[in-house]
C-alpha cells in the first residue's frame, strides 16, 4: 500500500463554514443545495468544496 503525502488542494467546508462564508441561515443553505450548490456527502456528513463554493456564488452576482 502506498502512503499519499500530498495535501488535498481545495479545504472542504462544513455546513457551518458555508453559513459563516455566506452569512445565511441553514434554511437557506438548503434551498440553495436544492437549487444547484455543489455538495458532498461523506457518510452522514455534507461538505463543499471552497473553489465550488466560490465559484457558484461568484456565479450568482448580478448588477456589473
Amino acid at each position: 500500500m502506498t502512503e499519499n503525502n500530498n495535501p488535498p488542494k481545495n479545504k472542504l467546508y462544513t455546513v457551518q463554514d458555508v453559513l459563516d462564508y455566506a452569512q445565511i441561515s441553514r434554511g437557506t443553505l438548503y434551498k440553495l443545495m436544492n437549487r444547484g450548490l455543489p455538495y458532498m456527502k461523506i457518510g452522514r456528513s455534507l461538505r463543499f468544496d471552497e473553489d465550488s463554493i466560490r465559484k457558484w456564488f461568484k456565479s450568482k452576482e448580478t448588477g456589473k
